[in-house]
């Protein structure tokens, strides 16, 4: 290429070399230091950024996590400022449980896979469920023996669970 810039060309010879052992003085090698971003925060509640300890953390990990989990890179704090370690810690399967466990106890009853069951039971089994747990308290309440239940259960020609059949207690 040189030749037809009308330069001199450099050949192969005239190039140092460096002896084998011998350092090149080039002054102290900087290590790149990764910095949080804080672009990395929005739509993640969960990630905090410690300022004081440089660190990152997930607060839902560290809150609802399991003892096995406590462990766990960011639940107890990490330097390692790439998009890809908080994208796989958002995947992970330890993460995706405390935030199961965070929803379950943070939530309103009525929002909760059991309040939602209860919803959905039919009138007739929640009366029934409604006769029992009576049945339960009265038997409790009167110092009755629990072998009265069962006669006061369905079942017997003494419930009162089944369409008004029954004595009850007296």
């Amino acid at each position: 290429m040189w030749r037809w810039l009308g330069q001199p060309a450099i050949k192969r010879k005239d190039i140092p070399t460096k002896e084998v052992g011998e350092e090149e003085d080039i002054g102290p090698r900087e290590k790149k230091r990764r910095k949080f971003n804080c672009k990395w925060l929005t739509g993640r509640e969960w990630l905090v950024y410690d300022h004081e300890n440089s660190v990152m953390f997930c607060q839902d990990c560290r809150m609802y996590a399991k003892e096995k989990h406590k462990t766990n890179n960011f639940v107890v704090g990490t330097n390692n400022f790439k998009v890809e370690a908080v994208k796989d810690h958002e995947s992970a399967r330890s993460h995706q449980e405390s935030l199961r466990t965070k929803t379950a106890k943070t939530c309103r009853i009525e929002e909760s896979e059991a309040g939602r069951s209860l919803a959905l039971m039919k009138t007739s089994e929640f009366e029934k469920m409604e006769l029992l747990f009576r049945n339960a308290h009265a038997i409790g309440k009167k110092g009755r023996p629990f072998t009265d239940f069962a006669w006061m259960c369905p079942g017997g020609d003494h419930c009162q669970c089944s369409e008004g059949k029954g004595q009850g207690l007296p």
